[in-house]
């Protein structure tokens, strides 16, 4: 069943509740506005807020420092018991970054389906595009129900994901608990690219619906993949044969 594309538009605004330009707009708006001192400055304070002996404790480390060798070592004990407290409190530069890049990712996709739709209904998209996607067209720049649902699933899952992620970004009190190091990311066995979505829109390890965030293939792109694939592997095969 084909419909007037901007079908797409109607569904988008009751489904979200927001006008389509206001959509477009808070896609372009969501950014990051804590800057790095103002996350140190957050962290410092909490960390003297919830431990109010803390600066009392470390004035008297600095002291015994300058004193005899036990108390130097009894300092150093106490110090390093302080530090694993302060560690909590700890700026973490990479965690903004992250946040920074993901967020980067979702904006990225979100305008690529923009993109997509709004050259639908201008009927100024071009055609490989149609074909790479799979998209149906009639003749009147009508389309196809189920193409409708493959572009506004995926569009709705990374535009909530990206509001989520902007309010989580610029609430100072995500930084206490939530901290990503690439060290650890290497450590785990992890690349760092593993941490973001794909930019893609489409991807072949998901095709639920679009509930992921991806356009899902359709039937045909799915068998096309299938035989390259197949063709792939035969051909492989066919080179091991000729090595014997």
């Amino acid at each position: 069943m084909y419909c007037n594309a901007n079908k797409i538009i109607e569904i988008l605004q009751n489904r979200l509740e927001l006008d389509y330009d206001l959509l477009i707009k808070s896609i372009n708006d969501a950014n990051i506005y804590l800057k790095e001192r103002d996350i140190k400055n957050f962290l410092d304070r909490k960390f003297f807020e919830e431990n109010p002996e803390a600066k009392k404790e470390l004035d008297q480390l600095n002291y015994n420092l300058s004193t005899g060798i036990k108390e130097c070592i009894e300092s150093g004990s106490k110090r390093y018991e302080l530090y694993l407290n302060f560690r909590k409190y700890q700026f973490e530069p990479y965690t903004l970054e992250y946040f920074e890049n993901y967020i980067g990712v979702l904006k990225n996709k979100c305008n690529n389906i923009i993109r997509i739709i709004d050259g639908i209904i201008d009927k100024t998209l071009p055609k490989y595009i149609l074909e790479d996607l799979d998209i149906s067209l009639n003749d009147n720049g009508c389309i196809l129900k189920n193409d409708i649902n493959r572009l506004v699933e995926p569009l709705i899952y990374n535009y909530k994901e990206l509001m989520e992620m902007v309010v989580k970004a610029n609430d100072l009190k995500t930084y206490l608990n939530f901290k990503m190091s690439l060290d650890n990311v290497y450590k785990s066995g992890s690349s760092e690219d593993e941490l973001y979505p794909l930019e893609e829109l489409q991807n072949s390890l998901f095709e639920i619906n679009g509930e992921d965030g991806y356009i899902p293939y359709t039937k045909k792109q799915k068998k096309l993949i299938r035989k390259k694939e197949n063709d792939i592997i035969k051909l492989m095969c066919d080179d091991f044969k000729n090595l014997k």
